[in-house]
């Protein structure tokens, strides 16, 4: 007797804390009361249950159902009948006892389970819009963590079945994240691999969603925010919301979450970038803690005006002149990059003694390698701007802000993948120096990356403004016959040199003969001369840059707007570069809560889409920044956003 008293104990445990929607939490009330004869005879029946006896313990179920007056223990009789039909995959047979369970009383020690397991049912039968119906009356909140952790990794899977979109999952997704923080982890090894969506899945695809900018405020209003609130979801949820706010143009509004967020979630990982967006956009934080920044730049000499750009990107990211505004709390410590008799490596030193968390700079390639080494050396975290290769490869406290040409052939290529597929064959016309040849074999290896070719290449000699005797016999008006006149035998055309000298070479090449040709080009095309030189002949042309004043980006007008009223000047890409680089800092401080400098350099490694004015940033394990960049073409004799 003891052991069937466990045993209906173990029962009750089994169904306890599961509820149907629109019911109540309280015991549903059943026509019939459980006598003590009907409790025996179901214990009798779920021992052979219990036992691996299916088939003795279908006979007693089904004898049980047929016998006594219907009560509670009938409907657990037919979801365990259920159960056993899953056992052997005879999913119909088992839907139907699921069904059967909840059919009449909406018991809350039956439903939910049954409802899951009927969904589960129908998706190992394919039905995967059937499985999403079946789940949706299912009330979570008063569920276990595992069966909660379940439904929502089922949702995912039969979301993605169904053909449903990344984003249209993303409901789920969040909710998985609070069931393994309620611990539905530790549980979890019980149940095969297929049916779990794991922590890292979750995590990665919820982070994917909040770098998407094609999401809407009406995306994210969409979802249950009530239910996230507070929770580890409501964190990812409130960051996105603000931020679909700001794109739409709603800064109060965007403003009112973010200071909510930020007293709500002072640890989440996305707690920097949300003060950061709220000085942007919502007005004054709180003060931050005292933070000194060094910076190397040259601030005198021919490359001064250079430096001076940098400066005042810099201090708008610091918000020293109003209406910039930063996190407050920073010093700015500068040293001249080009003082005489003073060496890069012993202000390193000088920067690193004052206590600086980081340090932006050197700007010119021949200071860059010494400064990197010195700041290995003192384990001072250093951004440098420089163009010289491989500086960053000195240690992990080096890293590069800088636009690498692989960054922009990849992105150019990415382009063309999924908005010109058609383009499969090109020429590249390139400069025949250092630059003109990497650009030629980076854009090759991309291309052919994706399925096309590079059917033809000709260099010219730099530094000229007369193409047409060096154009000649190239090879580009021929067709694949070598028959001139024919048309050009290839898709695009790709020329890596700067607006100058395609402003010479395009009008040329029409003249030849080397019309209607898609054009293709580098950052170095992003410029009013391409379109004064150029004319009619670029028009279409397509081209990148990390930094395009006249974007349509939230971030990016705020920024030129309260730079220019700062300044009185709009800002250009070295302007972009040393305000991206300030409000990484500020970031990775804020992110680790203090200004360790070992904490500053994990978390700039640790930085992935990095919002910033000149592209998002992710930094690589080398320290190499790499960014998504702006695609940007000629369009009615003006530069504009590619769509």
């Amino acid at each position: 007797m003891m052991k069937r008293i466990l045993v209906l104990v173990w029962i009750a445990a089994i169904f306890s804390g599961c509820a149907g929607a629109g019911i109540s939490r309280g015991v549903p009330a059943y026509p019939n009361p459980e006598t003590s004869e009907m409790k025996l005879a179901f214990t009798a029946a779920y021992d052979l249950y219990s036992a691996g006896k299916f088939g003795e313990a279908d006979d007693l179920f089904a004898s049980y159902i047929s016998t006594y007056p219907y009560t509670e223990l009938t409907d657990k009789a037919r979801f365990y009948r259920g159960e056993m039909a899953f056992s052997r995959e005879d999913y119909k047979t088992a839907i139907s006892f699921y069904r059967a369970a909840y059919l009449q009383i909406q018991s809350p020690a039956v439903v939910p389970m049954a409802r899951f397991k009927a969904a589960l049912s129908l998706h190992r039968l394919g039905d995967e819009s059937g499985a999403l119906k079946e789940m949706q009356p299912i009330d979570r909140s008063s569920q276990s963590a595992i069966l909660r952790l379940r439904i929502d990794s089922l949702g995912v899977i039969a979301s993605r079945g169904s053909g449903l979109a990344p984003g249209k999952c993303i409901g789920w997704m969040l909710s998985i994240l609070d069931d393994y923080s309620a611990g539905a982890g530790h549980k979890s090894s019980s149940v095969p691999a297929g049916d779990i969506i794991s922590e890292d899945e979750a995590l990665s695809s919820v982070r994917a969603w909040v770098g998407d900018e094609s999401v809407t405020v009406a995306d994210v209003e969409s979802l249950p925010l009530a239910d996230f609130k507070g929770k580890r979801s409501g964190g990812y949820a409130d960051y996105k919301y603000a931020e679909t706010l700001v794109r739409r143009g709603d800064s109060q509004r965007a403003a009112e979450i973010l200071r909510s967020y930020i007293s709500s979630y002072p640890k989440h990982e996305y707690y920097a970038s949300a003060r950061l967006l709220l000085a942007d956009f919502g007005g004054e934080v709180a003060e931050g803690a005292s933070v000194k920044v060094g910076l190397i730049l040259p601030l005198s000499g021919k490359f001064a005006v250079y430096g001076e750009s940098v400066l005042k990107g810099v201090e708008c990211a610091a918000g020293i002149f109003q209406p910039c505004s930063g996190p407050g709390g920073t010093k700015l410590i500068v040293r001249d990059e080009m003082s005489p008799g003073k060496s890069v490596s012993s202000m390193i030193d000088e920067l690193a003694d004052e206590n600086v968390v980081a340090i932006i700079g050197p700007l010119m390639s021949n200071t860059a390698i010494e400064a990197a080494s010195r700041a290995q050396q003192r384990k001072v975290p250093l951004i440098t701007l420089s163009q010289r290769d491989g500086v960053a490869a000195i240690g992990d406290y080096v890293f590069r802000n800088y636009v690498s040409p692989s960054a922009e052939v990849s992105t150019l290529v990415d382009y063309l993948t999924t908005k010109k597929s058609g383009m499969k064959k090109f020429f590249v016309l390139y400069p025949d120096n250092k630059k003109g040849i990497e650009y030629k074999d980076l854009f090759a290896s991309a291309v052919a990356a994706v399925g096309g070719k590079v059917v033809g290449s000709s260099s010219y000699a730099p530094n000229q403004m007369e193409f047409a005797g060096e154009l000649r016999g190239r090879g580009m008006l021929e067709n694949t016959a070598g028959m001139v006149g024919s048309g050009p035998y290839y898709d695009a055309l790709f020329i890596p040199d700067s607006f100058g000298v395609v402003g010479y070479i395009v009008p040329t090449l029409s003249l030849m003969g080397v019309k209607q040709t898609q054009l293709l080009g580098i950052s170095r095309w992003n410029d009013k001369g391409l379109l004064e030189r150029g004319g009619e002949f670029v028009e279409g042309a397509l081209f990148v840059d990390s930094f395009f004043k006249d974007s349509k980006d939230p971030f990016v007008m705020s920024f030129v707007k309260n730079f220019t009223e700062a300044y009185g000047v709009e800002p250009t890409l070295l302007e972009a570069n040393g305000y991206d680089a300030m409000r990484m800092i500020s970031t990775a401080v804020q992110r680790i809560g203090s200004s360790g400098r070992d904490g500053v350099r994990d978390s700039l490694l640790g930085m992935v889409d990095f919002h910033g004015v000149a592209g998002k940033i992710t930094f690589d394990a080398g320290g190499e920044a790499s960014r998504r960049l702006f695609v940007l073409t000629v369009s009615e004799g003006r530069i504009q956003e590619a769509q």
